[in-house]
Parts: C-alpha cells; structure tokens; sequence
C-alpha cells in the first residue's frame, strides 16, 4: 500500500491505510524501516501498534565455563515495556548443547530478588516456565534469571536461550526479542574435554 509522508526537521510522519492490507478487526502490528534519497537505511529498535504497547525482552548469556553445582547461571532476562504497560506470564527456553536436556535436576527462573518464580524439570528440548502474570508500567524494566541445578560430569555442553518472540506469552503487548552479543550459549559439564570437538562450547 502506498505511505505518503512528510517531514519536518528531525521528524516524520507516515499514513499506511491499513484497511487495505486485510481485515480491519485484526490487530496491527507493524515495523518501520526507512530508505532516504541516498540509500541509506534505518530500522525502528521494536515494531509498534495503535492498540497495544511493545514488551521488549533482552537476553544475556550468563552460563559459566564449567557447569557444576546448584543455582548455575545460564541466562539473564530484562523485561521492558514501551509505550504503555505490559505483563507477561510464560517464558519458553531452547535447551541447547550436546548434553541430553534433562541433564539438570531442575531449572528455576528467578526474580530481581532471587526468588524463584518457577521451577521445572527438563524433560524435552522445549521447556516452558509459566508464572503469576509480571506487570510492568510504561517505561519500567524488570530482571529475571534462569539457573540450573548440575551434577553431571563428563565435559558435554548444555544452555538455554529463548528462540523467538512467540515464546514469551503476553496477551496485552507486541513482544520483541534482542540477545546481547556473546561468544555462545553453553558451558561445559564439569570441565572442557580433553581433546578438540565441535560442541559449541568454544573452549
């Protein structure tokens, strides 16, 4: 659909018709990404949308070398809301590594406090958290951590990360997801093996 715009120093205004890319109940979700006269590009950091706020979600590895004992760090959350408020009540992680998923006796997701918000017992690749709804004003920020319990030895690896935004259950914002640079996502149970292997642990 054409989008007439206009600008006027440091801002811009832009009119989609909407209505004419589907139907005019759904909701609208919509990213923005620009194109000047001398073809350079820029892109909105979150999508937007008349009737909901954005929920950004920032991930953070956090796993160690060396996989061992209780309340292991593997990843650390920080929860935003723009525009206007936001809540949240499940969060699904990607267990990732060579080491079979329910490798830890358990993982916990933790509040800003440290307090435990859920706990489950891996037993497939996909595990999902589900909690008491996490409400946010316009503007605020909250901290979550995902830790493990580990016994296991043997130098396999084994982490978690979110894969998407679908996989953060909101029913009153547009969720976006943006990981942090890091050189991987798993660490090693016990201690690295002895001898070079392609396992994503880097060490």
């Amino acid at each position: 659909t054409p989008a007439p715009a206009a600008s006027a120093g440091s801002r811009v205004e832009v009119q989609a018709e909407f209505a004419a890319l589907g139907s005019g109940t759904a909701s609208i979700a919509a990213t923005v990404r620009t194109l000047s006269w001398d073809r350079q590009t820029d892109a909105a950091a979150v999508p937007i949308s008349p009737s909901a706020g954005t929920l950004l979600i920032t991930q953070q590895v956090e796993v160690p070398a060396a996989l061992a004992g209780s309340g292991v760090p593997l990843l650390g959350i920080t929860a935003t809301a723009l525009r206007q408020g936001a809540s949240f009540d499940a969060l699904t992680v990607r267990v990732l590594g060579t080491a079979p998923a329910n490798t830890p006796s358990a993982l916990r997701l933790l509040d800003a406090g440290g307090a435990p918000l859920a706990q489950v017992v891996p037993s497939t690749r996909d595990v999902t958290f589900t909690f008491p709804p996490q409400s946010l004003s316009a503007g605020a920020s909250a901290t979550y951590r995902i830790v493990g319990d580990f016994s296991a030895t043997g130098g396999s690896t084994y982490g978690v990360r979110i894969v998407d935004a679908d996989a953060v259950g909101t029913s009153d914002a547009i969720v976006s997801l943006k990981t942090t640079s890091s050189p991987g996502f798993v660490g090693y149970l016990g201690a690295p093996p002895a001898g070079p292997q392609v396992d994503g642990g880097f060490a």
